[in-house]
């Protein structure tokens, strides 16, 4: 049984703005319960584990974050149902020789006209920075629910409207500066927009 958990290592919540148990308190309860995970592979909390941490008969891992290492287990389970887990941490290189062909890739991507010219589309512009808050209200989490509120009230089916709208703060994954606002608004182009909220998510 493996779990993959963003709860992070240990417990806090980590900007949640309430307690969460962490993935060392997780394994114990399942384990005193008696319903032990073989692995729990972690993230959330970005911690930097030398090696697998085990409470009772759980191996806790977690692979830092940003692709700065990888995790590998070689999971063997016996014919009697015994489970051993060997956990590899492989640091990523820097400095080494990068592959051409997958530069090439890259590079073709991102000089595509029809890329281009949806990133650089502009949407509309801002007199104000839109800048997050993790824990709280934020003028980027104020624009963003508007912006989504006043869509599904506005186009034209019945079945889209809402009274309110929630979102996940953790979900907005950067801020739009505008250093010479008022004076000068910020273009909100696609692009720029696409890294605030890069992952697809569905209104529902």
């Amino acid at each position: 049984i493996v779990v993959l958990s963003h709860l992070g290592y240990t417990d806090g919540g980590y900007g949640y703005g309430f307690p969460v148990y962490g993935d060392q308190t997780l394994a114990a309860r399942l384990d005193t319960a008696g319903k032990p995970a073989n692995l729990i592979i972690g993230g959330h909390s970005h911690t930097d584990l030398p090696a697998a941490t085990t409470v009772g008969s759980t191996k806790i891992v977690q692979a830092h974050y940003n692709g700065r290492k990888v995790g590998r287990a070689d999971i063997t389970v016996s014919d009697n149902g015994t489970v051993s887990i060997t956990w590899t941490r492989l640091t990523v290189s820097t400095s080494g020789a990068q592959d051409a062909a997958i530069q090439a890739l890259v590079a073709g991507y991102a000089a595509d006209p029809d890329y281009l010219a949806l990133m650089n589309q502009i949407i509309g512009y801002s007199k104000v920075a839109l800048v997050r808050n993790s824990n709280g209200d934020s003028m980027m989490g104020d624009f963003v629910d508007d912006v989504i509120y006043n869509a599904l009230n506005s186009d034209g089916t019945a079945a889209n409207d809402v009274d309110m709208f929630f979102n996940n703060p953790g979900g907005l994954r950067t801020d739009i500066a505008c250093p010479t606002c008022p004076a000068t608004p910020v273009a909100l182009t696609y692009g720029l927009l696409y890294n605030v909220l890069p992952f697809g998510n569905q209104a529902i």
